[in-house]
């Protein structure tokens, strides 16, 4: 599963989930997503070239020689990508100049720490599909109660066998209504007098 939180004015699609190809899903914080459209572009002119999807390592490659142009502060965050290969599935995050940490959860972001709270607590291997959704999906409402600068809605994402697939689109607010007690939390500016 990948998630991906993102704002209600850019579309139901998530604009920071990209698919470099049919089996690889990308996301990223802190960051342009023009250097993912970049790294999607070439991507699909290897398919052209080489009849073939590139596999991780070679889009890792493409990817670091993209980093390397940019300046220390336009770095992302981070960057998490997400393969199924008959190979060698996996997900990985690559931070800063290209360093790469592969796991089976893996989260990126102001609510980073809040996602993995609940994706370390509640996360099991025999999981559903739809499980596995749900969790994904809690775990980022969850988190966007207390980080302001998320966004507005979450959209996840299946990534199997047959590529990818978008699986559905909740609007944050109104979930944390339904499921938390506690109004979501907003930017306080503490002025002169406090």
């Amino acid at each position: 599963m990948v998630a991906a939180d993102h704002s209600r004015n850019l579309s139901n699609s998530a604009p920071n989930v990209v698919e470099l190809h049919s089996h690889m899903l990308a996301t990223l914080s802190g960051g342009s997503e023009s250097m993912l459209r970049e790294l999607q572009q070439k991507c699909h002119q290897h398919e052209v070239n080489e009849g073939r999807r590139p596999e991780f390592g070679e889009v890792l490659k493409w990817l670091r020689q993209t980093l390397s142009s940019y300046g220390e502060k336009e770095l992302p965050s981070g960057i998490l990508i997400a393969v199924w290969d008959e190979k060698k599935p996996g997900l990985y995050r690559i931070r800063g100049r290209g360093e790469v940490l592969e796991d089976s959860i893996l989260a990126t972001g102001s609510g980073s720490g809040g996602a993995y709270a609940i994706l370390d607590t509640q996360h099991h291997d025999d999981m559903s599909e739809t499980e596995a959704a749900k969790l994904a999906n809690r775990a980022l409402c969850v988190a966007a109660h207390a980080a302001p600068k998320t966004g507005d809605l979450v959209s996840v994402y299946h990534l199997g066998r047959m590529g990818s697939e978008q699986l559905f689109t909740v609007d944050v607010v109104e979930w944390q209504k339904e499921n938390l007690k506690v109004p979501r939390c907003k930017y306080v500016v503490i002025g002169p007098g406090w």
